[in-house]
């Protein structure tokens, strides 16, 4: 009787999760999931604050850098001055930059494993559940988005492309992306990585070649 219960209770689980809204409700709390246990190992296992406080240093390094460029032009004895000073400290904030990504790597450690052995085999459900399975729909339509388009639609004999649902792997990387922000700015582990801070570190390296 138990097992029919629960054999019951799961078979309705798997229908609920298998369509919309269920289906997009269920990615959502699991990216939800996820991320909260990403940021409680962040927490444990790094200082938050102390990352941002280097983070800081290494941003106001960098910024002093593009100060000092603009004297080569309007007063080279200071430019190299300045320059020789800079170049003292750059080992160490390098150095210390190193560091930091050691430390942010230390809860991928107790995640990464999970997530590889995790998202194949939901991502699968969601393929073989209805073939590409419509998961959630977009305010824009990926149907008109060029190149990347074709890698976040969904659809199924009966729901067309251009009906404009995305699949569970973009439905997902958004919800992710979201909880992301708004956990880790609650918990104070969030960095601001983007493509500002990876843009500013590309012309930082470009200054030292």
């Amino acid at each position: 009787m138990l097992n029919l219960l629960a054999q019951t209770g799961w078979d309705t689980f798997i229908q609920l999760i298998s369509y919309p809204p269920g289906s997009m409700v269920f990615v959502f709390l699991l990216s939800l999931a996820t991320t909260g246990l990403s940021t409680l190992l962040t927490k444990l296992l790094t200082d938050p604050k102390k990352l941002q406080e280097k983070q800081n240093i290494i941003k106001e390094h960098q910024n002093r850098r593009k100060e000092i460029e603009q004297l080569q032009e309007t007063n080279p004895k200071k430019y190299k001055k300045e320059l020789a000073k800079w170049e003292r400290m750059d080992k160490p904030v390098q150095a210390m930059q190193q560091k930091m990504g050691l430390q942010r790597m230390k809860p991928m450690c107790f995640t990464f494993i999970p997530y590889m052995i995790i998202f194949p085999i939901i991502a699968g459900f969601f393929r073989s559940a209805t073939g590409n399975a419509p998961v959630a729909i977009p305010p824009m339509n990926p149907y008109d988005i060029p190149l990347i388009g074709g890698m976040m639609h969904a659809s199924t004999e009966l729901i067309p492309v251009s009906a404009g649902w995305i699949n569970y792997t973009t439905w997902y990387i958004l919800c992710s992306f979201t909880c992301n922000v708004i956990i880790g700015r609650l918990a104070g582990t969030y960095q601001g990585a983007g493509f500002g801070q990876m843009f500013d570190q590309a012309k930082y390296d470009s200054y030292k070649t």
